[in-house]
């Protein structure tokens, strides 16, 4: 897709009012919550475990409105990096439990209490985690063993990598889409957590998990979610025919010449 002039002026045109009217103190309010969360000492003392409880949780913020996910997790309660430690050191009979790579396909759902492996479902640990539905189950198991296999235990070192490797330099028109890339990318790829999700977990987390780590302040500046609302509001104000981008709304977002690159458009 080009972007042509009349494009972007529309883009600036549109959004104007929306962006007089954002906080200007977004950001510190961030932090103060990823502080009183205990976020900023768990990226100080690369604790993985706390930092997956932290954001397992927000992962279960989607299909449904965030107090009815509240609601849930208050009731039933919600997977803890123990909790799926110790499910796993169990030794299930199930081959997908042993390594992140084989648990892709898991695919385990609640009310049909059906999995691709059901010669192994009675007694899977997965089945008896905390979850609203299965799908969060899976998505929980899957965070943990990328945790443990790909970030070989280390998310905050992780990261750092991810981002010096990718890093083009201080100065680069594309620096922030470029960090953002390395990180969320492979984050995709766990089962169950789409790049929404991801991007409003990982936007909090590096913008104000340690305001010091730049790649991580610029990586979270260049984080887009997209949800219904944002989509609708492209739709509805000509944005998504004028580009000749209209799509329905889901992961079309996010590809080429979707809201995504819409919105990565005016922020440039």
């Amino acid at each position: 897709m080009k972007f042509t002039r009349e494009v972007r002026e529309h883009l600036l045109a549109v959004t104007r009012p929306v962006l007089l009217l954002a906080p200007r103190g977004f950001i510190g309010e961030i932090a103060d919550r990823l502080r009183l969360d205990g976020v900023q000492e768990a990226v100080a003392a690369r604790d993985t475990a706390a930092l997956f409880d932290w954001m397992l949780p927000r992962a279960a913020l989607q299909g449904i409105s965030d107090h009815a996910a509240e609601t849930f997790a208050r009731r039933a309660g919600t997977a803890t990096w123990q909790m799926v430690a110790d499910a796993l050191g169990t030794c299930p009979s199930c081959p997908r439990l042993r390594t992140y790579w084989r648990y892709a396909g898991c695919g385990f759902r609640k009310a049909e209490f059906h999995c691709a492996e059901p010669d192994h479902i009675e007694g899977c640990p997965v089945t008896q985690l905390p979850a609203r539905k299965g799908g969060l189950a899976v998505a929980a198991v899957s965070l943990w063993l990328f945790l443990r296999d790909v970030c070989d235990g280390d998310l905050v070192g992780w990261i750092d990598g991810r981002l010096a490797a990718a890093d083009p330099g201080i100065g680069a028109p594309d620096r922030a889409a470029t960090l953002r890339r390395a990180v969320l990318e492979p984050l995709c790829e766990v089962d169950g957590i789409g790049p929404k999700v991801w991007s409003m977990v990982l936007s909090d987390i590096l913008l104000a998990g340690d305001p010091g780590r730049d790649r991580w302040v610029t990586a979270g500046a260049g984080m887009i979610a997209v949800d219904s609302l944002v989509h609708a509001f492209l739709h509805r104000t000509g944005t998504l025919h004028r580009c000749r981008a209209k799509h329905p709304y889901g992961v079309a977002c996010y590809a080429p010449g979707g809201c995504a690159d819409l919105i990565e458009v005016l922020s440039g």
